[in-house]
């Protein structure tokens, strides 16, 4: 969606329930922030994005993050497959002068969303909290 097109943004706001104000003026934010931001948008599918992205090395000493919130669940089973192994080859390539670290707020767990971190090298995956899916309430799980 290119949310400089005003069509376009229009119709992604129709999308927020319309008794959920402060969703849609969190949304109406990003919108008017992305179209004033002078963002580069690429239609493509989220692996090759990450292929892209992620391929290279990266500056010594700089920590790469994949971060995304619900989203996961809205591509094909495939496509989940190859951004998880995408994920997984650029952990493995990790080092502790390049760490690398996936961020994801989806609806993981059973009855709520959880904010996962999973950092390399070490392969070490944490549940950070527990949230409603639309930002009403979180429940941190740090210690």
């Amino acid at each position: 969606i290119d949310v400089a097109d005003p069509e376009q943004a229009t119709s992604l706001l129709a999308f927020i329930w319309p008794d959920q104000e402060a969703r849609w003026t969190r949304a109406r934010n990003a919108i008017d922030l992305a179209a004033t931001a002078g963002l580069d948008l690429s239609a493509m599918r989220a692996s090759e994005w990450l292929e892209h992205e992620l391929a290279g090395r990266p500056h010594n000493g700089s920590t790469r993050v994949v971060a995304h919130s619900f989203m996961w669940h809205y591509m094909p089973e495939e496509e989940q497959a190859k951004c998880a192994d995408v994920i997984e080859q650029a952990g493995a390539a990790a080092t502790s002068q390049n760490p690398f670290d996936h961020v994801s707020l989806e609806h993981w767990g059973e009855k709520h969303s959880e904010l996962h971190l999973q950092t390399w090298p070490g392969d070490e995956r944490r549940v950070l909290a527990h949230a409603q899916a639309h930002g009403a309430w979180v429940n941190w799980k740090l210690s």
